[in-house]
């Protein structure tokens, strides 16, 4: 790379003197007397952007303080980094061990000059292990994660499309074993595949070559040939297989699928669409995955947690039915002015706590609260909705997790997101007493973590990974806030698998229905189990998750549609750029 570039000179007065092309080594040539090592490798653009400012890397130098940085990684070095980032907990609490005796913290003058003593040694606490709820599953072999069918698939009949972009794969024995083994995975499994004439369950598969032009013709194609095929109230799913992970495509097909079509979609790489030719039907763990998130988008159910699991009937009464909402805010990545901040509430519409529809909005730039109308026109949808599933019938009691809100922000969403959850509820004729409010705050992004050590050489929880709480762990004292006022605890839900666990970290800002601690524990547990993708429990209530899956997609809705040349701007067509098509969004499309 020999890069070129359109040398201009001006005088004082402004005025042209001369323009030239030149490469860059000509330039540092002429201008510093100084010729390039490397004149073939990349320039390096440097802040601030707009004024294109790129410099050689041989003359750059790193910092001696390095920067932190915080715009996303690329997929193939952030696989790298997984490999020390994700430490063990042993190995990080001797760290810090380590860490405490090189410092000699408790020696240090200016802090024995304050008064200040710190203890290097970690706060020994008890903590207590919720019972694990026996979630349905209807299994063949107990011992099997694998095996499992939903208790619940989806009633209509599913059409499968499969699409190659680009040439993914080729259309031979090899890539049809694979599709069939899906389709009968899929079918063991519960779910009504629709079956195609001469034996095959799926429209043919085709290969296409992105074009963005003909994209939303390709897709409405896929949809009428499957609806002569199999009937109007199908439920058609596109699967697209593409070579390599690239935002373009996958933001372009969801968007077109999504936004404009209302189809559901299923997008996967080659080498994972490879894998489903390897192993015996209900032994593989990729068509399983695959399955958990069709069945959940096509109307199924994966699993619920029983009604008469330690308290969680109270949450599942069908005579006083609790609609769960969750809520989060997605900001732009650092440097990028034109991207809005994005909101999303869900809800649940069974009295199971399964199944969730969402809503979501555009806001001004890295805004973390929610407008009062803004938060009550979505709360309002949400509540709709619980009302169409269950005949008419109103929740009788609403608890709200709002997701990545700090302690200064517990004010503002009292303030503002509890007013317009209140003035939703008034509008549609279920207002306060007469349905109880919950306000709970989700915290990740903190720093506490906990550590079961060895006693005598043997883990305390056998199958647990090494060393990390089990699932279900609560601590609600010792490093907890002593108001009563305020109720607060940490919550270990999920079994950790890679690294060192990072248990969620609850507040109750406000509750009408008077739970105990015990009830929103329960609550909170049981909520992680219900997340669609997983077959056991996550790290956050499902109504949290999904509401981070929906702000996901509404970023990619986003982005695909802001480079457009002819794109509107103004607030009603940022928000038209994030509403989904209206025959998707009863549906889990964000699973």
């Amino acid at each position: 790379m020999n890069a070129t570039f359109i040398h201009t000179v001006y005088d004082n007065a402004g005025n042209q003197v001369s323009s030239e092309e030149k490469t860059v080594a000509q330039y540092y040539r002429d201008r510093y007397n100084y010729v390039l090592k490397y004149p073939n490798m990349p320039l390096i653009q440097v802040a601030p952007a707009q004024k294109n400012i790129f410099i050689p890397m041989e003359l750059l130098l790193i910092h001696d303080k390095p920067q932190r940085l915080r715009n996303k990684l690329p997929d193939d070095v952030q696989g790298l980094t997984n490999a020390f980032t994700s430490r063990l907990p042993r190995d990080r609490f001797w760290d810090i061990h380590d860490m405490m005796e090189d410092i000699e913290v408790q020696n240090d003058p200016f802090l024995r000059d304050a008064r200040v003593e710190v203890n290097p040694k970690f706060l020994e606490i008890q903590g207590r292990v919720l019972p694990q709820p026996n979630c349905k599953f209807t299994v063949r072999n107990p011992r099997d994660q694998l095996a499992q069918k939903p208790e619940n698939t989806v009633q209509k009949k599913v059409a499968f499309s499969l699409i190659s972009i680009n040439n993914a794969i080729n259309f031979n024995d090899e890539t049809q074993e694979c599709f069939n083994n899906l389709i009968a995975d899929c079918s063991a499994r519960g779910m009504q595949v629709c079956q195609m004439p001469g034996g095959r369950r799926s429209v043919e598969v085709l290969q296409y070559r992105f074009d963005r032009q003909n994209l939303s013709d390709y897709i409405l194609d896929r949809k009428r040939k499957a609806e002569e095929v199999c009937g109007r109230d199908v439920e058609f799913v596109l699967v697209c297989i593409v070579g390599t992970a690239g935002d373009m495509i996958y933001n372009a097909f969801k968007t077109e699928c999504e936004i404009y079509h209302g189809v559901m979609s299923q997008f996967m790489l080659r080498k994972t669409f490879l894998k489903l030719r390897d192993r015996p039907q209900l032994q593989n763990s990729v068509t399983r995955n695959i399955f958990l998130k069709l069945n959940a988008k096509t109307g199924g159910v994966n699993n619920y947690v029983p009604a008469n699991f330690n308290g969680w009937n109270k949450f599942t009464n069908a005579k006083e039915p609790t609609l769960f909402i969750g809520i989060d805010v997605t900001h732009p990545a650092p440097g990028d002015s034109e991207f809005p901040s994005i909101s999303a509430v869900v809800g649940n519409i069974d009295v199971m706590a399964t199944k969730y529809t969402a809503s979501v909005r555009t806001q001004f730039s890295r805004t973390e609260g929610i407008d009062i109308d803004v938060m009550a026109e979505m709360c309002e949808e949400r509540i709709r909705s619980f009302q169409d599933a269950n005949r008419g019938q109103l929740p009788k009691h609403i608890v709200m997790f709002r997701d990545g809100v700090s302690e200064s922000q517990f004010e503002q969403v009292l303030n503002f997101e509890l007013k317009g959850l209140k003035k939703a509820c008034i509008k549609l004729g279920c207002k306060p007493p007469d349905v109880t409010l919950t306000v709970l705050i989700v915290q990740k992004r903190h720093s506490t973590r906990f550590y079961a050590p060895q006693v005598d050489g043997r883990e305390q929880h056998p199958g647990v990974n090494k060393g990390n709480p089990p699932p279900g762990t609560v601590v609600d004292r010792y490093i907890t806030t002593a108001d009563p006022k305020l109720k607060e605890f940490y919550l270990c839900a999920h079994r950790g698998m890679l690294g060192t666990s990072r248990p969620v970290h609850y507040f109750v800002l406000f509750d009408t229905w008077k739970l105990t601690a015990d009830d929103i524990q329960v609550c909170s547990y049981s909520l992680c189990y219900l997340f669609a993708r997983a077959p056991m429990s996550v790290s956050l209530p499902a109504p949290v998750f999904y509401a981070h899956l929906c702000c996901y997609r509404a970023r990619r809705h986003f982005s695909d549609q802001r480079d457009a040349p002819d794109r509107p701007t103004g607030n009603e067509a940022y928000q038209r750029m994030v509403r989904v098509h209206d025959q998707i969004k009863p549906r889990m499309y964000f699973c």
